[in-house]
């Protein structure tokens, strides 16, 4: 009865054990799954963080292809404005624009666009 007893003491420990390593090996696992979850929360805050920097950048360089566009017009305003006056005149004219409109895009009077055209068609440049 004594060696039953101890037969089944050893197997009870030998059971104590295995169970108290499996508990060390499932809070191994909780430990890592922890880790791993609070790895994941900073990389998502990473990620979030980068995405509004990434938009705030998107902005900028909307802004600032807006202001080429604008710095673009201005110029080609200005290359528009530094050709002589016959050259404008005509080119105006070509587009349609009326005597009126021409003198105001110029900045002559009308009988000023008038003399213009007048010697433009003398040069066959306007019919």
């Amino acid at each position: 009865m004594l060696n039953s007893s101890h037969t089944q003491e050893s197997a009870l420990t030998k059971k104590l054990e295995e169970s108290q390593k499996e508990i060390e090996r499932l809070n191994k696992m909780i430990q890592e799954l922890k880790s791993s979850s609070e790895s994941a929360e900073a990389l998502r805050q990473t990620i979030q963080e980068q995405s509004k920097q990434l938009e705030n950048k998107d902005k900028k360089i909307r802004t600032l292809e807006q202001q080429i566009a604008k710095l673009s017009n201005e110029v080609e305003s200005y290359k528009e404005k530094e050709k002589p006056i016959p050259e404008r005149v005509l080119a105006l004219r070509k587009k349609g624009l009326s005597f009126q409109q021409i003198a105001d895009e110029v900045g002559l009077s009308k009988p000023g666009v008038q003399y213009h055209i007048e010697k433009l068609r003398e040069e066959g440049l306007l019919s």
